[in-house]
Formats: C-alpha cells, sequence, structure tokens
C-alpha cells in the first residue's frame, strides 16, 4: 500500500519504533487523500491554515490539520496529523512528507496559526518563509483568559476595547486607540499585569493580530486579513482517540458548537461535515458505546438540539 501513487499515508511512525530526531515513543499517522493533494496544489500558494486539538482528549493523542481556502472562503480540510505529540520536529517530518507528496514547493501568501511559534517555525523551516498572522479566535481566548480576576465591569470594558481594536480597519485610527489604551492600562493599577501582558505579547506584534496592519500591508491586494481568514477557518471540532496495540482506531465526536456564539446554521452544518468526512477518510469502525450515524440523518446545529 506504500508504494501505490494514491497512497493517502503520508506518514507512519508507531510507538517504539526508532526513527532519527523522533522520540521513541512518538506516534505520527499523516494522511492526505488524491482530492485533498489536488486541493493544497490548487490553493496552497494562497493561504494555508493550521488548526491542531491541543490536548484536549484524555487519550494523549492530538489532532493537527492543514486548511486552505477555497474561492467561497471556506476552509477545506488538506491534510491531517495524528500525533502523540505535537512540536516543531514531528510538525517538521509531516510538512516534510507533504512537499513530497506534492513534489513542488508552496509559497502561500499567508500563513494562519494560533500563538505557538513551533507552527510558523515547522512550516517556515520546509516550505520558507511568509507573512504569519494569528488565529483570533485563540487570541481572543488568550485575552480573556488574562483578564480573569479583574473587576467585572472594568473586565467587560478592556475585552470591548480589545474587540473593537481587532477589528478597527483604519490604521490611523488603530494607531491611536492603541497608545490610550496601553495609557488607560498603566494609570490604573488594577489592569497594571495585564498592561504588561499584552505589551509582552501582543502590542509589539500588531502585524500578527490586527486588521488594519493586514489589509494595508503585503496582502493587501489579495484582500487578505485575520478577519477574512478566521471566517473561512473556524476551529476543527474535537476529536477523541483510542490506541490498541498497532491499531489507530479514530472516533471524532460532535463539535461543541453551542459553545461558538457567533455561529449560524450553514457553518454548524460545514463542520459537522468535516466531522464525518474524518470518520469516512479513515475507516472508523463504529463504538460500541456510539451508535453509528444514519446515512440519511440530517445535520442538525447544536443549539437547535438543546433547544429541543
Amino acid at each position: 500500500m506504500r508504494k501505490s501513487k494514491n497512497n493517502p499515508i503520508l506518514l507512519y511512525k508507531t510507538q517504539g519504533e526508532e526513527i532519527p530526531e523522533i522520540k521513541k515513543d512518538d506516534f505520527l499517522l499523516g494522511i492526505m487523500n488524491s482530492f485533498q493533494k489536488k486541493m493544497l496544489l490548487d490553493l496552497g500558494n494562497d493561504r494555508v491554515c493550521l488548526d491542531s486539538t491541543h490536548g484536549i482528549t484524555n487519550s494523549g493523542f492530538e489532532l493537527v490539520t492543514v486548511l486552505v481556502v477555497d474561492k467561497y472562503n471556506e476552509g477545506v480540510p488538506v491534510a491531517f496529523l495524528i500525533t502523540s505529540t505535537v512540536n516543531t520536529i514531528n510538525l517538521s517530518k509531516f510538512f516534510t512528507a507533504i512537499k513530497t507528496a506534492l513534489e513542488v514547493n508552496l509559497t502561500p501568501k499567508a500563513f494562519m496559526s494560533d500563538d505557538a511559534c513551533m507552527f510558523y517555525n515547522a512550516w517556515q523551516a520546509v516550505f520558507g518563509p511568509c507573512v504569519n498572522l494569528l488565529c483570533s479566535w485563540h487570541v481572543d481566548r488568550a485575552w480573556q483568559g488574562h483578564l480573569n480576576g479583574i473587576e467585572e465591569n472594568k473586565k467587560k470594558a478592556l475585552y470591548h476595547t480589545l474587540k473593537t481594536l481587532m477589528y478597527e480597519l483604519e490604521e490611523g485610527k488603530f494607531q491611536g486607540m492603541l497608545s490610550e489604551f496601553l495609557m488607560q492600562l498603566h494609570e490604573d493599577s488594577d489592569t497594571l499585569t495585564f498592561a504588561q501582558y499584552f505589551e509582552a505579547n501582543y502590542s509589539g506584534r500588531t502585524k500578527l493580530w490586527a486588521n488594519p496592519v493586514s489589509y494595508c500591508g503585503p496582502l493587501s491586494q489579495a484582500s487578505t486579513s485575520t478577519v477574512e481568514i478566521e471566517l473561512a477557518t473556524v476551529e476543527i471540532p474535537q476529536s477523541s482517540f483510542i490506541v490498541e496495540e498497532n491499531k489507530l482506531k479514530i472516533k471524532c465526536i460532535a463539535a461543541k458548537l453551542e459553545n461558538i456564539t457567533t455561529m449560524d446554521e450553514e457553518k454548524s452544518r460545514q463542520i459537522k461535515a468535516h466531522l464525518y468526512a474524518i470518520e469516512h477518510l479513515l475507516s472508523v469502525p463504529d463504538s460500541k458505546n456510539q451508535p453509528p450515524i444514519p446515512k440519511d440523518q440530517k445535520l442538525e446545529p447544536a443549539n437547535k438540539k438543546a433547544e429541543k
């Protein structure tokens, strides 16, 4: 199977197998089928996005997904990595396997991921440098986490200002708002800790998360910004994985769409479709504790199910 031209397995390493640079206990399974390969070749020189489940399961395995953006501004998953350890080395091996399968180099206009530097560092090491943007959902989550502990009304006001900064499109207005915001943070002892955090991680890197810089920078002609890419690359839903001896069984569970308050019904359907596509791609057997999903079952957004 590995010698087949249409073999979807890009990379496979079992736990206990010894491969240079990769830890002996690490597990890696890279997947890209022929359709995904074609989509990556067709769209990979525009925008490439990376998402990871970030250890949200108890099994110790994570799903890393590479996505591109189609002409309808929708995210298209083009490669998957299932691994016990997400680090620069393992990601580099995954990207190298993708590059080998493509037989060409990709030069995207932008690469988007969360704030973990290993994603871009690994991509840059294999495909070369490009504009790097931060996923606004992850930035938002980081901000909210560091606002905890501040008095509620003050916290809401700060969060509102942060979101206004993120989506302000006029660069001059953005710079003025940013300067005033930093000054206000330093004048209040309750927000001084957040001021130090924000200055250390974001105020000096506005090109990665602020939309006016994205619009006015090298991507302006392609109409690419963190807002546009974020609309196209909603978080890949949570997944759980179980390893039995040498067999990998993957079961994707329903996305927690109710936590994404801005999602409409169509986006909810698209994400669920991604879940089922992953299941089909990997030929996952049905769990004893989870009945199979009927083929004719209508996909419903999670918020509608909650209303019933």
